[in-house]
């Protein structure tokens, strides 16, 4: 067991590195920029005092201003993996590197006396220059946050019970609507019968290694947009896997349920995706519908439906599991 959780630790950490190595992979610019301001800074103090003796240095301020310099680093790093390049961002990298090298100047100045404190010297340690930059692209930011909160509101009045995925705003998965049907289950008076419908791009293997990343991550922002838009006010859409979803509907009737399911499966039949070559693509759609009895069915057979509901096939027709 611990060598499991070891290596699952393991494993998380080397995806994390992955991804903000990979989300600052646009930003090089920035830390090149940096490394030379640091190895220039450090040329200079050489170049321009003396080192300090072991008696001399204060490893009480080289700890503080050490650790300071490095959660500044942090901030920067995690700015450039998460940001897109643009006029906010650059900003921000100005003014958490301007702060980063003052610390690094503190830092430096605890093992090493400069001669003359130059106004270089001097200027290097000031923290002002990089703190107001900073405080702009906050006030930049503030504005950026209103417009996507405007939007995500007005996005959230098209269905209110499908939330935005926290994180990259993104279909809620499948452990949402776990979650769901256990609080419907437990806390709904009503005998209303739910059913499910799974929508599967069934050639989605075959159409992924033809597509860039861009296409395919705008092929997904599509479907998922598309399904939303198709979805009623009270429905929930959720992204399983892959280009693998599921509808949860209530308030209708079995022969509603097929109409509507029919519904999806010909709006998504009839949407038509183009390549950034202007060559549009044939998608092959796999839907089923299940019908789940919340008088009936206990909480594990709730989830046997969904994984009944992922595994049918093709026609828009109301299938029933064992309790």
């Amino acid at each position: 067991m611990p060598t499991f959780t070891i290596r699952s630790f393991i494993t998380r950490f080397n995806y994390q590195l992955f991804d903000v190595l990979y989300g600052m992979r646009v930003h090089y610019r920035w830390l090149v920029l940096l490394v030379l301001a640091l190895l220039s800074l450090i040329v200079f103090n050489i170049t321009n005092g003396t080192i300090k003796s072991y008696e001399q240095i204060n490893w009480l301020d080289v700890v503080g201003e050490g650790s300071s310099a490095i959660m500044v680093f942090v901030w920067l790093v995690v700015i450039l993996s998460t940001r897109s390049p643009g006029k906010i961002t650059n900003y921000f990298a100005m003014g958490f590197t301007c702060i980063f090298l003052a610390l690094t100047q503190d830092v430096i100045d605890e093992f090493i006396r400069l001669k003359n404190y130059t106004m270089i010297g001097n200027t290097m340690e000031y923290m002002i220059l990089g703190l107001a930059i900073v405080t702009y692209a906050f006030c930049l930011w503030r504005k950026e946050l209103t417009v996507v909160k405007n939007y995500l509101m007005q996005r959230q009045q098209l269905n209110a019970r499908t939330p935005l995925h926290p994180e990259n705003y993104r279909l809620p998965e499948l452990s949402y609507l776990h979650r769901a049907l256990t609080a419907q289950y437990t806390e709904s008076t009503k005998q209303n019968d739910s059913y499910l419908i799974a929508i599967n791009l069934q050639n989605s293997y075959q159409l992924l290694p033809q597509l860039s990343p861009q296409e395919a991550e705008r092929l997904r922002v599509s479907i998922s947009e598309l399904l939303l838009i198709a979805s009623r006010h009270n429905d929930l859409v959720c992204q399983v896997a892959g280009h693998h979803y599921l509808m949860l509907l209530d308030g209708l009737n079995k022969k509603d349920a097929v109409i509507y399911t029919r519904y999806v499966e010909q709006l998504l039949s009839a949407y038509q995706f183009y390549l950034d070559s202007n060559i549009n693509i044939e998608m092959q759609w796999q839907i089923g519908i299940v019908e789940v009895k919340q008088s009936t069915y206990s909480l594990q057979s709730l989830y046997k439906q969904i994984d009944e509901a992922i595994n049918l096939s093709t026609k828009p027709q109301v299938y029933k599991g064992s309790a």
